[in-house]
């Protein structure tokens, strides 16, 4: 049961008020922003061959924004756990790694830096701006933490895997 505020409104209410509410999107534009968590990872494998703690980062990266203030954020994480279950029980499709296709070929990066620029286009236009840039920034530090960067370690990186964060940067910069 809510709690009841001395104003006679409930709490919930309250806060539901201040918050922004989640965009409306089509199915082809949610499975655009679902998607895009495990495609980062994959091209960001395709850079740098992971260790097990760093593909575990990575993935921790993705369930962080379960807990996240944007509402859209926390939106698009529950999507990505529910097309999760959907593939592990042989409803979902291929997985990320497989739809990105060798890693190391041009192909996936290109493909995922097209897909960024739309998402962040998406976002501009129909997201609330402080939830567009939750999203965007949490993109960022899936590959950053897949690649072993906390906080201002760059200079551990290695030119591609600089190169890369770069260049993901600049595509979710696109409005």
């Amino acid at each position: 049961m809510p709690l009841r505020s001395p104003f006679g409104q409930s709490r919930d209410t309250d806060r539901a008020a201040d918050r922004p509410a989640v965009p409306e999107f089509t199915a082809a534009e949610w499975e655009l922003l679902v998607r895009l968590p495990a495609r980062v990872l994959a091209a960001a494998a395709s850079v740098h061959t992971p260790t097990d703690e760093e593909k575990l980062a990575g993935l921790a990266a993705i369930a962080a924004g379960r807990m996240h203030d944007s509402e859209l954020l926390r939106a698009v994480v529950a999507r990505v756990y529910r097309a999760e279950e959907a593939s592990e029980t042989g409803n979902g499709t291929a997985n990320e790694q497989e739809r990105a296709g060798l890693p190391g070929s041009a192909e996936p990066r290109a493909s995922l830096l097209a897909a960024c620029r739309t998402a962040s286009r998406l976002l501009a236009l129909r997201a609330d701006r402080a939830d567009a840039a939750a999203y965007r920034q949490w993109l960022q530090s899936i590959a950053a933490r897949f690649f072993g960067v906390t906080g201002a370690a760059r200079e551990a990186l290695t030119d591609r895997q600089r190169e890369f964060l770069d260049d993901l940067a600049a595509a979710l910069s696109a409005r």
